[in-house]
């Protein structure tokens, strides 16, 4: 699957492929990084909920509308061999995705980002467009009305009607849906039925190819973390509610992506399993290597604690370094909620079960903040070594030094390049610009941070030359 952003905020193009296992992300301030991966977690959160359009089945169609188009048809067929259908699915495949992702997306976009209205691109007054392409649909939104609309649905395949003696059973291949006229009238309406329950579960299991639930990790997330603490119960309750009402949340005023951190963070479940996997073992590393103690939760107060190797001591996060408190939500989410997170859709197994590439996407924040450059550096090699094994990332930052290794990681061969994402966000007077940069076995170019480091280099050498011309006088 791939989203793609178009004049979105001051973003001009963005685009994601869930199939990428990193994507790296660089750039200077106000350039649109968080809207882009905002929009991203979101689009991709509501994607994987839509349970209700598998339980459609029995409580959406009514049997009378679908009976009148297979009347319709049946009387078509009697007339000719083939019969395309294309457009009717079209439409009622967009009707459906209207009432369930589109409208619970702009449930999302509206607890986020203020108005919807507002994300229009200014700067070249275009139109916002949001697609997204998955293997058998061609899904573009637009804004409309100050909400968001399905523009148009293209299904990337013929569908045909066809005639036939023989009771044949539906026939799928890379061009072409073909479904062919029974007898019996109910095994006519149920292959039709069948068809479209098949289109729609399209946007989701494409999705669920390569990621099965997706976490997002803001910037300061101690700082959140310990500010929304004290407002642990009131954001539970209105959370709850939060796809029941249109109103906008204003108490305490947080967008989505940081009330399901914290959130996520809160309701922590222990689990009795031994079970170990790599983000259980790089938690326990970055904990014994680089915390130096064990972060916990404790499930009476609902919060995250620190104990310090060889000691007794149970600190809250308040009362640890910023380099503790900054880390432990990432230990949190790694051993607690990615591990507990089954995929959304246990009852799509028998389809999916032979992929064993679905894992978890984790977006985060800045994760230097606060840290040493040596702890950047650990800390992406352990992104990386999950990377390569139980976890997808999307990361964006402004550390040299995690940029650095990044690049050195492509050149050991340590990342497949052909699954990893370098993009650079560069400011122009009608909107970002996001370049995708040149990944080979060479390494990336640096374009960001490179002229930074010559600007101060350069600067040194005219505050030395000044130094000896005044010494020779």
């Amino acid at each position: 699957m791939k989203i793609i952003l178009e004049n979105f905020g001051i973003i001009k193009e963005f685009e994601f492929d869930t199939d990428d296992n990193f994507t790296f992300i660089i750039g200077k301030n106000n350039t649109g990084k968080s809207y882009a991966i905002s929009a991203i977690y979101l689009i991709m959160k509501n994607i994987l909920e839509q349970k209700e359009i598998f339980m459609f089945r029995y409580n959406f169609f009514k049997e009378g509308d679908i009976l009148s188009k297979v009347n319709s048809y049946e009387k078509s067929l009697k007339e000719k061999n083939t019969v395309n259908i294309k457009k009717d699915m079209e439409e009622i495949i967009k009707n459906i995705l209207e009432i369930f992702l589109i409208k619970s997306i702009n449930e999302s976009f509206n607890n986020t980002f203020d108005s919807i209205d507002n994300l229009e691109n200014k700067l070249n007054n275009k139109e916002l467009l949001i697609k997204i392409n998955t293997n058998l649909i061609n899904l573009s939104i637009k804004i409309k009305n100050k909400e968001l609309y399905i523009y148009e649905l293209v299904i990337n395949r013929k569908i045909e009607l066809k005639k036939s003696k023989r009771n044949l059973s539906t026939k799928l291949d890379e061009s072409s849906i073909k479904i062919y006229m029974t007898k019996n009238q109910q095994i006519f309406l149920d292959r039709i039925r069948e068809l479209i329950i098949y289109l729609l579960e399209d946007i989701t299991t494409d999705s669920l190819k390569h990621i099965k639930d997706v976490h997002f990790l803001p910037a300061s997330r101690s700082g959140l973390y310990q500010a929304l603490s004290a407002f642990g119960q009131i954001i539970a309750e209105l959370s709850k509610s939060r796809k029941f009402t249109s109103k906008k949340i204003e108490l305490p005023s947080i967008s989505e992506p940081v009330s399901d951190y914290f959130l996520k963070l809160s309701n922590i479940k222990i689990s009795s399993s031994k079970k170990q996997n790599k983000s259980i073992e790089v938690a326990k590393f970055i904990e014994e290597k680089i915390l130096n103690g064990k972060v916990k939760f404790k499930q009476d107060t609902k919060k995250l604690i620190f104990n310090p190797n060889n000691t007794s001591l149970e600190l809250d996060l308040s009362y640890t370094s910023s380099m503790v408190s900054e880390i432990s939500p990432i230990v949190s989410f790694l051993r607690y909620i990615i591990n507990n997170n089954e995929s959304y859709f246990g009852f799509l197994l028998p389809r999916t079960k032979k992929n064993n590439k679905t894992k978890p996407l984790i977006i985060i924040e800045e994760p230097e903040a606060h840290l040493h450059p040596d702890i950047q550096i650990e800390l992406l090699n352990q992104f990386v070594e999950l990377a390569k094994n139980d976890v997808k990332f999307i990361l964006t930052t402004h550390s040299n030094y995690m940029f650095n290794k990044f690049n050195n990681l492509i050149l050991s061969k340590e990342l497949n390049i052909n699954k990893t994402n370098c993009l650079i966000f560069k400011e122009t007077e009608t909107g970002s610009n996001i370049k995708k940069m040149d990944i080979d076995e060479y390494g990336i170019e640096d374009e960001n941070f490179v002229y930074t480091s010559e600007k101060l280099y350069n600067e040194k050498l005219d505050i030395i030359e000044k130094m000896n011309d005044s010494e020779s006088d």
